[in-house]
């Protein structure tokens, strides 16, 4: 897998993905946590609730108003209330210095 050298977020909305995903992703990360966060899930994931959870999430993510993880967590809540974020603590990027495109 080819990681760019610019900070990413990977949400996983899988079945208890937080198990599988950490530490196979984080080590293949150019900065690794510093420049990767991972939301993964605790708990098993209905897929039948994933497109919304996961749209939910995105428009919050996008919407302009730089939310909080706590505030994308609660968007995505349809699928997995004990979701985390893996990287978050030495996290250097800020909005005001860096701001955010989508593409």
């Amino acid at each position: 897998m080819h990681f760019p050298a610019s900070y990413r977020i990977f949400c996983i909305d899988g079945c208890i993905s937080y198990n599988y995903y950490e530490k196979d992703y984080l080590p293949l990360k150019s900065g690794g946590t510093k420049n990767l966060d991972l939301i993964t899930n605790g708990l098993e994931a209905p897929s039948y609730r994933s497109g919304y959870a996961l749209g939910k999430f995105s428009a919050k993510l996008i919407d302009g108003s730089f939310p909080s993880y706590v505030d994308l967590l609660k968007a995505a809540a349809a699928t997995d209330p004990m979701r985390v974020v893996d990287g978050e603590v030495d996290n250097v990027w800020a909005p005001a210095k860096t701001p955010m495109t989508v593409r």
